[in-house]
Order: structure tokens, then C-alpha cells, then sequence
């Protein structure tokens, strides 16, 4: 199927109906709310995991292959599967993974119209959101 088909979104939707189990029992991003932490954003066929730890991560990226090859889905690594390491300062970030083929870092990346940087929490991200919306 070509990228921006129609039935890309409910093919993906019908697939994807139980892609939480990727993210059972680890331990996603903080937010800014207390207790409330983020493993993953799924949009259409758009799919975004969220960590503070990279074992954390690198755990769901290895369940999501398998759950891939399990659905027969086979996952394409292209620009647009990037990783983001918040906060991260050096060169020793470490290396995440998806079948052993080593994910692009970025400085940020962009999320149903929302920046993410690196440098910007997720709650100064959509502070930055709400302001430029608005004016």
C-alpha cells in the first residue's frame, strides 16, 4: 500500500487495536502531572513511544518487532523513525534499536503539530504549543 492511501488509518487502526501490550509493565515519560507518565502516542498510523529510561524504550521497540513480525507487519525504517533523547548533553547517547537496524537521533521532532526538543520538557513543549496557537 503507497503512503497517504485512504485506508492506511484503518488498516493500521484494526492491526494496531492491541499495540498497549508493547508498553505493559514499563515505565513511560513524565509529564509534568504527578504519578502520570506516557508510553506511547498513537495517532492514525502514527506511532510515538515515550521513556526516561532507554532500557525502557529500547524494551518496547524490541516488543513492537515482535509484535510486528507476530501481525505479519513489517516495519520500515525511514526518516521519519528518529529518536529524541531529551536532556541528553555529549556524545554518549546511547544507541536504540528496531531488528537490529540502529534508529537516527535528532535534536527534535514533531508530533500532531507540536515541537519536541531536546532541550524542552514535555510540558515547556506544550506550553509552546498553547502560546503559538493562540496568536
Amino acid at each position: 500500500m503507497k503512503q497517504g492511501c485512504p485506508l492506511s488509518p484503518l488498516l493500521f487502526s484494526l492491526y494496531a487495536v492491541d499495540v498497549n501490550e508493547v508498553a505493559e509493565g514499563v515505565q513511560g515519560a513524565a509529564t509534568g502531572m504527578p504519578g502520570f507518565c506516557v508510553t506511547h502516542m498513537l495517532y492514525a498510523d502514527d506511532l510515538t513511544l515515550t521513556a526516561n529510561d532507554h532500557t525502557a524504550l529500547q524494551t518496547m521497540l524490541d516488543r513492537l518487532y515482535v509484535y510486528a513480525k507476530r501481525k505479519h507487519l513489517i516495519i520500515i525504517i525511514t526518516a521519519k523513525s528518529e529518536v529524541v533523547h531529551f536532556n541528553s548533553f555529549g556524545p554518549n547517547v546511547p544507541v536504540l534499536h528496531v531488528g537490529g537496524v540502529p534508529l537516527v537521533h535528532k535534536e527534535c521532532f514533531k508530533y500532531l503539530g507540536m515541537m519536541f526538543h531536546k532541550r524542552m520538557s514535555m510540558a515547556k513543549s506544550s506550553e509552546h504549543a498553547a502560546s503559538t496557537a493562540g496568536g
